[in-house]
């Protein structure tokens, strides 16, 4: 497993607590990552931007939690999204907001896009869209984003109230972000 972007390793210590089995190993841009994850050998963890990152491996699943859109550079994007999968026999695993519409506005240090164009590049390297869950429903949108320093905590409780109790049909129409897992065709 490959966590792309690793950051402070919270997926990391996930996926080493949950699935034992799993060889695991991060790549991040900073070089300061490596610096905060104590729990794994550093010889698994690679500096490395996404469009030139070239282990000599594959792995089983390639992993990216609110990372690629950070990258503002469509070319770049394309090329770090085309990396990943080439970087994966089986599985890629995103987390983003998927826009049907490119958004209206967004923040200087991110670039949304639309889910069609994400689709099209992972498709176009063997991977397809198998499953997704809806994570954020209220609490991570441009304009209720901002009150959470007035209300700390209160829309993620929101947030997880929605994914708990309420109908999936439901979540759908309300969801701003979701886990995408994109599987390789046979």
């Amino acid at each position: 497993m490959l966590d792309c972007g690793f950051g402070d390793g919270y997926f990391l210590k996930f996926y080493q607590q949950h699935f034992p089995h799993l060889e695991i190993f991060g790549v991040d841009i900073s070089k300061a990552a490596k610096s905060k994850v104590n729990f794994l050998d550093k010889s698994r963890l690679y500096t490395s931007d996404l469009a030139t990152f070239s282990p000599k491996r594959k792995f089983g699943i390639v992993h990216s939690f609110d990372v690629v859109y950070h990258i503002l550079k469509s070319e770049d994007y394309v090329k770090s999204l085309s990396n990943l999968a080439s970087l994966s026999d089986k599985y890629v695993i995103l987390h983003e907001r998927f826009f049907q519409k490119p958004p209206l506005v967004s923040s200087k240090h991110v670039k949304m896009r639309r889910s069609e164009f994400t689709n099209q590049i992972l498709n176009s390297k063997g991977f397809f869209l198998t499953g997704e869950i809806p994570t954020h429903f209220i609490a991570a949108r441009l304009l209720t984003y901002r009150l959470n320093k007035f209300i700390p905590g209160f829309l993620y409780k929101v947030d997880r109230y929605i994914s708990e109790k309420v109908h999936p049909s439901a979540q759908e129409f309300l969801a701003s972000h979701y886990i995408r897992v994109y599987s390789r065709s046979e």
